[in-house]
């Protein structure tokens, strides 16, 4: 039924590289801007070469360079990543160039969204409910989060079907929704 709000798996993706974009429209991201610069404090003391080159434009791209599928859903449940995804994904090998590969990862997703979280200062619930989802009567979002509390980007929102479809109609709408 088209009442029930279930797990939209993958599609959360579309929701969070959106709170990306209404971060990067407020002037608070830049593509280039790099992910090091945003969680100094979770890069490691020896990093990989090149992460110092992973950008928000490779990770929307799923190009980072890691070349590898991190943070899937079964690797999660047995734990990788636990407690702390970003200093967690920040200490993978590099086996690219960033912007060089496509690697679909949820790995990149989520460090898109904890981006846009650090740089609006909010929480991705926050920021999408307050620009995006209120004024399209979606309502509070139901989302799986990672170990420390934040919305797992990349995976696990829960919409009504109907709801999903209002995102699409919004890009349709070249980003009008209801003449707003």
């Amino acid at each position: 039924r088209d009442d029930t709000a279930r797990n939209i798996y993958s599609h959360t993706k579309s929701f969070a590289s959106t709170a990306v974009g209404l971060a990067v429209d407020a002037g608070k991201l830049n593509l280039d801007d790099r992910v090091v610069d945003f969680f100094p404090e979770s890069v490691p003391a020896d990093p990989a070469e090149n992460l110092d080159k992973i950008t928000l434009r490779s990770l929307l791209t799923m190009s980072s360079g890691f070349n590898r599928a991190y943070l899937m859903a079964a690797e999660r449940r047995t734990g990788q990543g636990y407690p702390d995804y970003v200093k967690y994904m920040l200490s993978r090998p590099m086996e690219t160039l960033p912007g060089e590969k496509f690697c679909y990862s949820n790995g990149d997703t989520y460090l898109a969204a904890r981006m846009a979280e650090k740089a609006m200062g909010m929480t991705l619930e926050n920021l999408l409910y307050q620009h995006l989802l209120c004024a399209m009567d979606i309502g509070w979002p139901a989302w799986e989060h990672d170990p420390e509390g934040h919305a797992f980007g990349a995976s696990g929102l829960y919409l009504k079907l109907r709801d999903m479809i209002k995102l699409g109609q919004l890009y349709l709408a070249g980003g009008t929704w209801h003449s707003r």
